[in-house]
């Protein structure tokens, strides 16, 4: 899981604002007021160098582990993110702008059933497929297909034309009556209530006072797809970094050139909710010497590719019944060992599941311990 510090930076869209006077601003030296253009969502947010990871230290006395060697562990993450690839290739959710391991859907299934297979061939004799039935209750609101477009203007200088930010990514649970809204931007900051309070939003783009949409500006190197902040407004959508350094300081150069009100966007949006979705998880037990049982648990589920939420603790959970499933000696206390579904999910909670039919297993045990979190892939194998 990734922890990123988050500065709610909002831009909010306007209605029926006209243009304030207009002062005499300097001709433009190029389109935008000269602005550099955000560059799209394909350049790497961070450049990595040579060095090589981290050796994972194995504790004396233990056999070698090539299973913990980087090598094997990225390979299985890379083809773990492959799962998601071929999500967006065949336009599992919409038109393919929405993409992932879903729960629900047949890429995170998929994910799971290769999770289960690599259990066996490690050598782990029980493993099995578990049904997740979802809580009747709940739902999954996704964007089917969507487009942001600042609106050019002559007056930002010659020849500019719309541009559509990349990284825009609408959060739930928006919606758009007739699927389509235009609007003025306005720069609220923080969006904090003493802020707000100097500021009309009525009718425009704000959080939580009656406007019609907020553009949330995530702090973060790069345009990166961010699905982690939602529920700001509707519709509400998260704009990447570069994407979002942009239209504020396209509103700064507006507005030094007596235009603060000349900003526009066009918000394009269709959504689907789903309800009634099944998944699987996939749980291998590795028999120990004593009655305790420790659950492992790596979520297979994710957004986008997902590389580093969690197509990397899941290459650690694999690798680790490479480790226990080859050992001769059982370990002491017996291993569960979970590829969940349902992490990203509402109503779909694969970590509760397994644990949950513990009493009816025969793995079960009055001093069960747990660990339903994320692998790590830092540091050496836990002694079992």
């Amino acid at each position: 899981m990734r922890i990123a510090v988050h500065i709610p930076v909002a831009l909010v869209l306007t209605l029926g604002l006209g243009h304030a006077q207009a002062q005499t601003p300097a001709a433009p030296k190029g389109p935008w007021f000269g602005l550099t253009l955000p560059g799209g969502t394909r350049a790497p947010a961070v450049l990595v160098g040579t060095r090589p990871p981290r050796p994972v230290a194995v504790p004396p006395g233990d056999a070698s582990a090539p299973e913990f060697d980087a090598a094997a562990i990225k390979a299985d993450v890379q083809t773990i993110v492959q799962f998601a690839v071929d999500s967006r290739a065949r336009k599992e959710v919409g038109n393919g702008q929405m993409w992932g391991r879903i729960s629900g859907f047949p890429s995170s299934d998929t994910t799971v059933a290769w999770a289960a297979d690599q259990f066996r061939q490690a050598g782990i004799t029980d493993v099995r497929l578990q049904p997740i039935a979802r809580d009747a209750r709940a739902s999954l609101w996704l964007p089917l297909t969507w487009r942001v477009t600042l609106l050019t203007d002559p007056a930002f200088g010659p020849g500019p034309e719309d541009l559509v930010l990349e990284s825009a990514l609408p959060v739930g649970p928006s919606q758009i009556a007739g699927g389509s809204l235009t609007a003025p931007l306005i720069y609220v900051g923080t969006a904090s209530a003493a802020v707000l309070s100097h500021l009309d939003v009525k009718g425009k783009i704000a959080v939580k006072r009656g406007a019609v949409g907020v553009f949330n500006l995530v702090r973060l190197p790069g345009n990166e797809l961010s699905r982690d902040f939602s529920d700001c407004g509707n519709p509400c959508l998260n704009i990447g970094g570069r994407d979002g350094w942009f239209p504020e300081s396209l509103l700064d150069r507006a507005t030094q050139a007596g235009m603060p009100n000349a900003v526009r966007v066009r918000v394009d949006l269709t959504t689907q909710t789903f309800r009634g979705l099944k998944a699987v998880n996939a749980v291998a037990v590795i028999p120990g010497r004593s009655p305790d049982t420790v659950v492992l648990n790596a979520h297979a589920d994710a957004w986008f590719d997902g590389a580093g939420d969690n197509a990397d603790g899941l290459a650690v959970l694999v690798a680790l019944a490479r480790h226990y499933g080859k050992a001769a000696t059982p370990p002491e206390r017996t291993l569960v060992l979970v590829a969940s579904a349902g992490h990203h999910t509402p109503g779909i909670n694969g970590p509760r599941r397994p644990i949950r039919a513990k009493r009816r297993s025969r793995w079960a045990s009055p001093t069960t311990r747990r660990s339903c979190r994320r692998s790590s892939i830092a540091g050496p194998p836990a002694t079992a």
